[in-house]
């Protein structure tokens, strides 16, 4: 009698069984959503910006927030060393405004992180006016009286917060929202600013912009990729594939013991 092979022919083309490709199609899906997002978010940590009011008369310190090599903003001292203040405004045309509030235009406002910052902002903020070729320069720290022009400053005891920061700024660190052009393109940023009554001295801490005009981006956003949830569809496909894979292996499994049956 002769003896039955145990050995079966390989179907031509691909060889997977349609139950196999749903799970392959899956399991790719699956590889896809364990990618990291995709972010336009620059962050830029560790190269502060900082200026004292100790500093003389018309010092400067330069703020290019893309390193492209032309300085937007910029923090300048004005007065006599240890006295005067301490401004901060655009340094060129490229600065275009910072975000303050409606009812006092050309102040600066603390934002709450997740603010979002971009070509429309919430309601009771706008962005402030311009002049000149730049814009409207803001008086950020002081060493005059507690008082100007009416409205109360902030810190103490020999430093205060200028009064063009009063709006929820308090000392230490503080969120600003920012607008620039980068070429020809609007790009929109925030920045830490810290502010150190004690020793008298403005920092830009650490700041962050998105590198795609006109599109928005929220406080405290750093862009840190991270994997995202997988929709409802992608997990249905997900089970069917694992099933069906289940399904296959058990079909397999009972062809092999037939086979060895016979």
């Amino acid at each position: 009698m002769k003896a039955k092979s145990n050995t079966r022919p390989v179907a031509s083309g691909s060889g997977l069984s349609y139950t196999q490709k749903i799970s392959l199609a899956a399991g790719s899906l699956s590889a896809l959503y364990l990618l990291p997002a995709q972010a336009s978010i620059v962050y830029v940590s560790g190269s502060p910006v900082s200026l004292a009011i100790s500093a003389v008369d018309g010092a400067t310190a330069y703020w290019d927030v893309d390193s492209n090599g032309n300085s937007d903003f910029r923090l300048w001292k004005w007065g006599s060393t240890n006295t005067g203040a301490i401004s901060f405004g655009s340094d060129n045309s490229n600065g275009r405004g910072l975000v303050g509030p409606t009812f006092y235009t050309d102040n600066v406002q603390a934002l709450a992180k997740s603010f979002r910052v971009g070509p429309t902002l919430a309601n009771y903020f706008v962005w402030g006016y311009g002049y000149y070729s730049g814009y409207t320069p803001r008086n950020a720290m002081a060493t005059y009286s507690s008082t100007s022009f009416g409205i109360p400053a902030v810190g103490g005891p020999s430093f205060w917060i200028g009064y063009d920061f009063n709006f929820n700024f308090n000392v230490g660190d503080n969120y600003i929202g920012f607008r620039f052009l980068s070429g020809s393109n609007m790009l929109y940023g925030w920045a830490d600013i810290n502010f150190d009554t004690t020793n008298g001295i403005v920092t830009i801490k650490e700041w962050a912009y998105n590198d795609t005009a006109d599109t928005p981006i929220h406080i405290a956003d750093t862009g840190a990729q991270q994997v995202p949830e997988p929709s409802t569809p992608a997990l249905t496909l997900l089970g069917l594939g694992a099933a069906g894979l289940r399904a296959w292996r058990a079909r397999k499994k009972a062809r092999a013991e037939e086979a060895l049956a016979a």
